[in-house]
């Protein structure tokens, strides 16, 4: 391993280490964790994005509103391609609020209606 120039790291999810693996970093081995059907690697990478994206209070409003708008397709109060088009249309409104060039009050609105 030491003529390989292998690097070894320990998993931030379960504590084991293992051998990375090509050259870029990882926090994450690929073992499934214990008492999951997922590996460390894909728990861990969601977590991060949810952690990273939790800051972010326009995407806390597009969850909000992503979730409320879902539960009515169940309902059959929204057609899934209806659905579709304002899943497309308040992903760039987001965006727009999270570069500046919206407020979260005028986010707020929109997606409330």
């Amino acid at each position: 391993m030491l003529l390989a120039n292998s690097a070894i790291k320990k998993c931030a999810m379960c504590g084991k280490y293992f051998v990375m693996k090509g050259d870029y970093s990882n926090k994450y081995c690929d073992r499934r964790a214990k008492g999951k059907k997922q590996t460390c690697q894909h728990i861990g990478s969601s977590r991060d994005f949810r952690e990273r994206k939790a800051k972010s209070p326009a995407y806390v409003e597009y969850m909000k509103a992503y979730k409320r708008m879902h539960s009515r397709i169940k309902y059959g109060m929204v057609t899934k391609e209806k659905f579709n088009d304002w899943r497309d249309a308040a992903k760039e409104k987001t965006a727009l609020c999270e570069q500046g060039e919206m407020s979260i009050a005028e986010l707020k609105v929109w997606l409330g209606n």
